[in-house]
């Protein structure tokens, strides 16, 4: 079980952007179950944030089935709000199966980061029997439909500031988040992504960035 303390010892202030309302509540729901005080504030992206009382803060862009350019506008918008609410980690939600612009998306989260900010990119979710091998997303041992699977091809847009990560089992998992939420980076799965499983990041092994990180998440 996660630690029902988690908010009280937590290192960051987690901010998490998803692409649909389900992802952002799912995600949220990983992060109380830590313990957190989760808020997803339901207003339009960009607007000002009054959550001084959230340890983890949640932003619905609705764009997964919109354009890839409105998908990485909105994705930056939500993560300057994020900042500007005083974010020091940030967590990008993915769909596991490779739907949506996750890699357009993911570039947006990454724009207003210092430069040299990565990406710890693990979107694995093997209890759904989603694992990736090679750098290929399977579902049930067969490539994801979206991208062939492909991760550097889904993520195409941000490749260049990724870490990506193999991983067939939750152990495997564990460990990544264990060293993305010791140096901060983007998450994979949010059920997963709780303080006790180190916020399993799919964003970044040596993120760089002062203060804030990014991390990626799945369904």
């Amino acid at each position: 079980m996660p630690d029902q303390k988690a908010h009280e010892t937590a290192p960051f202030r987690i901010g998490i952007v998803a692409d649909d309302l389900t992802g952002a509540l799912d995600a949220g729901a990983g992060f109380a179950k830590a313990g957190m005080r989760v808020r997803v504030p339901l207003v339009p992206v960009g607007t000002p944030l009054e959550v001084s009382d959230a340890d983890a803060i949640v932003i619905n862009t609705a764009s997964r089935e919109g354009s890839a350019d409105d998908a990485h506008s909105r994705t930056r918008a939500a993560t300057i709000s994020l900042l500007r609410g005083g974010v020091t980690l940030l967590y990008k939600k993915v769909d596991s199966v490779l739907r949506g612009h996750p890699g357009p998306e993911l570039a947006g989260m990454l724009s207003p980061l210092p430069l040299g900010t990565r990406a710890l990119v693990a979107p694995a979710f093997p209890a759904q029997g989603r694992v990736t091998i090679n750098g290929v997303q399977l579902v049930h041992g067969r490539p994801a439909t979206n991208h062939g699977g492909r991760l550097r091809e889904a993520f195409a847009d941000a490749a260049t500031a990724c870490d990506f990560h193999d991983a067939a089992d939750e152990e495997t998992l564990h460990a990544i988040a264990k060293q993305g939420w010791t140096t901060a980076s983007v998450c994979g799965s949010a059920r997963r992504a709780s303080p006790r499983n180190s916020c399993r990041p799919s964003s970044k092994r040596a993120c760089t960035s002062p203060g804030t990180k990014a991390r990626t998440a799945t369904n």
